[in-house]
């Protein structure tokens, strides 16, 4: 039929055939990387933490920043819920908002529901403190795996050396989302 037109024989292998070929070299095998989602399943059950660290100062309500900013949120709240994340949404300005902490299917509907009143305006913007404390609550718990993702318009600097340390030390990613200043529209 079509599918044996479309396909290379090897393909259409069950799986012990296919990898007996392979491991005979009369397949040959090309190497890729895939890139997961925002998490990927380690051994047993997941237990991963994600630190989402949204600026909420006054300069994000220029452009349509914080527009950009929910969208994303919602997006990124869907695939951590989906990656059985523990995650925690702390807004920070000048100052840290409230921390929203989400596990359950339950609490990430409640969260992305909430979210324009949990993006409260924060005077100024502190990226260094948002990082700082989104370390310490990684490091509270024991994840296999620790992600920070820090959603900014990059109005402040940071200590890059020690910054950089500390995550090392924690096995830390940071991923960075910087809304900029032409973002007129979504």
């Amino acid at each position: 039929g079509e599918l044996t037109r479309a396909l290379p024989e090897a393909m259409l292998l069950d799986d012990l055939s296919y990898f007996a070929k392979v491991a005979r070299h009369d397949i040959p095998v090309i190497e890729f990387l895939e890139r997961q989602g925002v998490f990927e399943d380690r051994f047993g059950e997941p237990n991963n933490g994600l630190v989402y660290l949204e600026d909420v100062s006054p300069s994000m309500r220029e452009h349509q920043r914080m527009r950009w900013a929910l969208k994303l949120a919602d997006f990124i709240l869907r695939r951590a819920e989906a990656g059985k994340a523990k995650t925690f949404l702390v807004p920070f300005g000048g100052a840290l908002g409230d921390v929203s902490v989400a596990r359950t299917h339950e609490e990430y509907t409640s969260l992305r529901g909430n979210l324009r009143s949990v993006f409260e305006y924060i005077g100024s913007t502190d990226i260094s403190l948002a990082l700082e404390a989104g370390m310490d609550i990684l490091e509270s718990e024991a994840f296999t795996s620790r992600k920070i993702l820090l959603v900014t318009d990059g109005d402040d600097g940071i200590n890059v050396e020690g910054t950089r340390r500390r995550l090392k030390e924690l096995g830390v990613e940071l991923h960075t989302v910087c809304i900029g200043k032409d973002n007129r529209g979504l």
